[in-house]
């Protein structure tokens, strides 16, 4: 029997959408451990081919691994399903509904004709009065009862009101509480049951990892910089906003964020080569091996045992059959381990015989040289698997007692019908669902390739066939309810690759992250840069000065896109975006206006006529940009400018370039083209104020005029 050992979540790398999860299962010998090791209540989304065990050290190997489903055990130290504030504003408001209903009843009742007639007289004498006093009385008393009933509806609906915001309330705490709830009554759960072999070196502790992915989880990154009040240093903090909703919080993990898809085919490259004469065709590709030739050979030995019983069939017809060297276990009252041998009836003819093993299922025995065993009796079953179906869940047992696999022994029919043969040798890539047909089946010797239900029906012990329907649409009930994610905080952007490379960003301490769906900042990592401060201004847009940080990206991979929160010496200043920064790149953060730095720019203009005839006009253009620093340091300044510039073949305009005062540059920015532009690059001393000079000229013919006006500097 397996053993149950507890498993705790070391690690998780969250990857663009999805996470792969590592448990670690602490072995304390590996030289006295089990053989079976069983995890259990591990979430339903968990995706069965991703699943992969690892112990570290040597001398012991995990041979083999099965995933079943079983009911939850005992969860305890989880919050329920439902608060218990949950569940008593339900009961508040059924109350108060069973109130409204029976009000309304009695009133219906009240509202109903009540006839009073009047009484029937003898023959011969008058007819009695008319009984209009009771009349009257039973009008008041219905009056009465009925404003009585609608001043305690009035009383009730005021009540309801506030219930139903109550329980709206309740529900609303309840979603924000973690995924990772209490087992509801016959909820599933997955387990695992790992097979370890003891080989020589056994001796120790040893840890077991056992890896799966699961759906439903994204995250998008997010920054913090703190720079210091002389603005010379700063603090780079790389954040990010995780959701989850896999069933299970993440309490004390290593986290690592990647930027690639958790799992993406791709098509591994293959040099062509290069050949001399007629063109063939290429051959098909397949992802297996042909069976190698005489693969008949392999069942002579099952063959011949079914022809020498039919051949003792046909001579002796009374005396039954006994298998010695099958048993299957039996219910006792006082021992559930009990085993007895089992007699079987004489068997059938051979077409009957394979009739019902075809019926049984395509994939059941795995015995070489052998008949195979005949189904085990439900009441056959240990008292164990029969009470843990009792209690309306699925029960998993992987291995029996002498090694073998569920599976193997046949018991559990797993399908209807022989699946087909998959002839598409694209199908016959996924291993992990390809199954050899039992030795009576037709298609015997060729690998199959089974159905989803098929594969479930392998783990788990069912009731009734029909239960599988229910079993398979609750695993894919789990699986989008974990994709079933919050909406994503504003400004952010989900993580992707950089130019076709990823990367992984791993947290630094230890990382929580509960399953509710939300996003939840968390801090990943900090590295100290060197800051450069630089203020730039474009005065013929406007005379404000706007702060520039400048530093190199201190992480050894690229900062992603998102939102960067701004701190000046533990203050906060503001919230701005950062674009995508390549490793080692400068980054430029934008810190808003420095009211301390005033700018004024004045320009002046005049027209003069060129040429022997005065044919041409030269219009002039004069900048005059003035610059005061009230900081009590010094600062770098840019002042931006740009001169008129020409189109391509123009020959009737010229631009010249007169005197300026200090010399600029060119400006050609990598965000986008821009043509004439112009850069002063200055430094101001603390309290100092400095001119900046240009001017430059445009020539045109005398008769014509520039469209917009011939000034061009307002």
């Amino acid at each position: 029997m397996p053993t149950h050992h507890p498993s705790r979540i070391a690690a998780v790398t969250v990857y663009r959408l999805g996470a792969r999860v590592t448990r670690v299962v602490e072995i304390k010998d590996a030289a006295t451990c089990d053989e079976l090791i069983r995890i259990d209540d591990l979430p339903l989304c968990l995706e069965e081919s991703s699943v992969r065990v690892q112990v570290s050290g040597s001398g012991l190997v995990a041979t083999d691994v099965r995933l079943g489903l079983d009911v939850a055990r005992d969860e305890s130290d989880r919050p329920p399903a439902e608060s218990e504030e949950l569940r008593a504003a339900r009961r508040h408001l059924s109350g108060l509904l069973d109130q409204e209903a029976h009000l309304g009843a009695q009133r219906r009742r009240l509202s109903a004709e009540i006839e009073v007639s009047r009484p029937s007289g003898k023959d011969g004498e008058p007819p009695p009065p008319s009984p209009t006093r009771g009349r009257r009385a039973v009008a008041e008393f219905r009056r009465e009862a009925i404003a009585a009933l609608d001043r305690s509806a009035q009383e009730l609906a005021v009540r309801l009101r506030g219930a139903h915001e109550q329980l709206t309330l309740q529900e609303a705490r309840n979603n924000e509480m973690t995924g990772a709830r209490r087992a509801k009554t016959h909820e599933i759960r997955r387990c695992a049951t790992i097979h370890l072999e003891r080989r020589p070196g056994a001796l120790g502790p040893r840890e077991l990892r056992f890896e799966y992915r699961v759906a439903g989880a994204r995250w998008a990154p997010a920054y913090t910089v703190t720079f210091d009040r002389a603005m010379s240093q700063a603090r780079l903090a790389l954040r990010a906003v995780v959701s989850q909703r896999t069933g299970e919080d993440w309490t004390r993990i290593r986290l690592a964020l990647s930027t690639a898809d958790s799992q993406r085919w791709t098509e591994l490259p293959e040099l062509q080569s290069m050949r001399i004469g007629r063109r063939q065709q290429q051959p098909q590709r397949r992802g297996w091996r042909p069976p190698p030739t005489g693969g008949e050979v392999l069942y002579a030995d099952y063959d011949h045992f079914l022809a020498a019983q039919n051949s003792s069939l046909s001579a002796v017809q009374d005396p039954p059959v006994t298998f010695t060297g099958y048993t299957a276990p039996m219910e006792e009252d006082g021992d559930d381990e009990a085993f007895t041998q089992m007699d079987l009836a004489a068997p059938e003819p051979q077409a009957e015989m394979q009739r019902k093993l075809k019926k049984q299922g395509t994939f059941g025995n795995a015995f070489h040289g052998a008949p195979p065993p005949p189904p085990m009796p439900l009441g056959a079953a240990p008292k164990a698997m029969r009470a843990q179906r009792s209690r309306g869940g699925f029960f998993s047992e992987m291995f029996d007692d002498s090694g073998g696999s569920a599976e193997s022994t046949g018991a559990f029919p797993i399908a209807d019908e022989p699946a087909p043969v998959v002839e598409d040798p694209s199908a016959l890539l996924a291993y992990g669902d390809l199954r050899l047909p039992v030795a009576t089946a037709a298609n015997r010797g060729k690998l199959v390739l089974v159905r989803r239900q098929e594969r479930i029906l392998e783990s788990v012990v069912l009731r009734e066939s029909e239960s599988v329907t229910a079993l398979v649409a609750e695993i894919d009930h789990s699986r989008a309810k974990a994709r079933l994610l919050g909406a994503l905080p504003s400004g952010h952007c989900l993580a992707s690759s950089v130019d076709g490379f990823e990367y992984i960003y791993e947290a630094e301490g230890e990382i929580d992250v509960i399953a509710d769906g939300d996003f939840h900042g968390i801090p990943l990592l900090a590295r100290d840069a060197e800051v450069s401060m630089t203020h730039v201004v474009v005065p013929s847009e406007s005379t404000d000065v706007f702060r520039v940080a400048t530093f190199k990206n201190p992480l050894a991979a690229p900062l992603l896109e998102g939102p960067v929160d701004v701190y000046v010496g533990g203050d906060y200043l503001l919230t701005c975006d950062l674009a995508l920064s390549p490793v080692a790149a400068e980054v430029h953060l934008g810190l808003g206006v420095e009211q301390a730095i005033k700018v004024s720019r004045n320009t002046d203009y005049s027209e003069e006529h060129a040429g022997l005839i005065h044919g041409s006009l030269r219009l002039k253009h004069q900048i005059v940009v003035e610059a005061q620093n009230h900081l009590e340091r010094a600062v770098r300044l840019e002042v931006r400018e740009r001169v008129p510039s020409l189109q391509e073949g123009e020959d009737e305009i010229s631009v010249d370039l007169g005197a300026v005062e200090p010399p600029w540059s060119r400006y050609e920015p990598e965000e986008y083209a821009l043509q004439g532009g112009q850069c002063w690059r200055i430094k101001l001393a603390a309290g100092a104020k400095k001119q900046l000079r240009a001017a430059y000229s445009i020539k045109i013919s005398a008769k014509k005029e520039l469209v917009g006006g011939n000034r061009r500097e307002a």
